[in-house]
């Protein structure tokens, strides 16, 4: 295979990517040593990058040895699926800012597409199927899966920016708009591509120099991991001052007494004003219910009352219970609640234990604690 100037370019390009996804997965894993800040579906999304431009690679490398049309085809199965489980663990990671589980409105579309995509690919792999069309049939779908993945994520992160007015939300949504648009030059190109071979197009379509859409595409790939790889730099936690509407933190220790209580509010949250003293009672006896009905291994995490989620999170040492009153939740939350039990000290934990608390002492020591794991939340009383 000749290497041509646009080859060389593409090579880079690809390389360039490569890179960009590496650098991404190295930052995570440093960051999650220190502050645990990036979920897991954005860590697979790091690795899978790196994965799939490596396959990329090996392509490029192989072709130009060996020529061989068969492994080619293997390879590009393995890119395209790898791309699109990529994309759909990304949406998966934008989703979890708004929500515990993806509504069906918006995770079917995506998740049966992949479904429908993997099950060409095995045919495919496995001989069943050998029609030329069949690879186009997976790119397309390989970049519609993009498309509808960062559609959601666009609309997920220009509400979060209108709520939290941040540089690292603004860069964020910069970059999935970059990637985004990236996916929308890669479907118009593999369309062109596919109605090239097609005969009876207009010649305008026959003669359009489709290649420099593709390297448009993957240009805009690499200068949108250039601006996720410098908030995520920048803005190492960003993820933990995404506002969820808490309106109460409560702790009770495992003797029931009520060791903490602050009202709060969250951005563009209206004030709610709950009896706390009320809710031991009631947590004690609904645990009560559930322990005789399911087992005390089982422990309940969260309970609907109407407006208001309960979510519940138990101490180490069995301690006591964090306890949250909000009016929504999502996977974010949950993440904030463990970060806040990992920042409590040896210390502390021995001082909810006892049957003798001093609240004031308490709040005076677990303010910061509170304000460091939430920090979008506002003390009210």
């Amino acid at each position: 295979m000749e290497l041509s100037i646009s080859i060389i370019i593409e090579l880079f390009l690809r390389v360039a990517i490569f890179l960009g996804f590496f650098i991404l997965f190295l930052i995570m894993l440093w960051q999650k040593r220190r502050v645990a800040t990036h979920s897991l579906p954005m860590q697979l999304v790091a690795a899978l990058g790196v994965i799939a431009m490596s396959i990329y690679v090996i392509d490029f490398i192989t072709y130009t040895a060996w020529q061989n049309d068969q492994l080619r085809i293997y390879l590009h199965l393995t890119l395209f699926t790898t791309v699109s489980i990529m994309y759909y663990l990304w949406y998966r990671h934008y989703e979890a800012f708004i929500s515990i589980k993806p509504p069906p409105h918006r995770h079917h579309p995506i998740f049966y597409l992949l479904s429908v995509e993997s099950g060409i690919a095995i045919l495919e792999f496995i001989g069943l199927v050998r029609e030329t069309y069949m690879m186009s049939i997976i790119s397309h779908l390989t970049y519609i899966i993009g498309i509808l993945a960062f559609f959601v994520a666009w609309k997920v992160l220009r509400e979060t920016h209108r709520l939290m007015k941040e540089k690292s939300t603004f860069f964020e949504f910069v970059a999935i708009n970059a990637i985004l648009a990236g996916n929308l030059v890669f479907v118009t190109e593999d369309i062109l591509v596919t109605a090239q071979v097609i005969p009876g197009f207009p010649q305008i379509i026959q003669d359009f120099p489709t290649y420099f859409l593709f390297l448009l595409g993957n240009l805009i790939i690499v200068l949108s991991l250039l601006v996720l790889i410098g908030n995520y730099i920048l803005h190492p936690e960003y993820l933990f001052r995404i506002p969820t509407p808490i309106h109460s933190v409560l702790i009770y220790n495992q003797h029931g007494i009520l060791a903490y209580h602050r009202n709060v509010k969250t951005p563009l949250t209206p004030v709610h004003h709950l009896r706390a003293e009320l809710f031991s009672a009631i947590l004690s006896s609904i645990k009560s219910v559930f322990d005789q009905m399911i087992g005390a291994d089982l422990e309940v995490t969260s309970i609907v009352a109407q407006r208001y989620r309960i979510i519940l999170q138990s101490l180490p040492d069995e301690s006591g219970t964090v306890v949250l009153i909000s009016s929504g939740e999502s996977l974010l939350l949950f993440n904030s609640l463990r970060r806040f039990i990992n920042l409590l000290d040896d210390d502390m934990i021995k001082s909810l234990k006892k049957e003798y608390i001093k609240p004031q002492e308490i709040t005076t020591r677990l303010d910061p604690v509170v304000m460091k794991a939430f920090p979008y939340l506002t003390f009210i009383d």
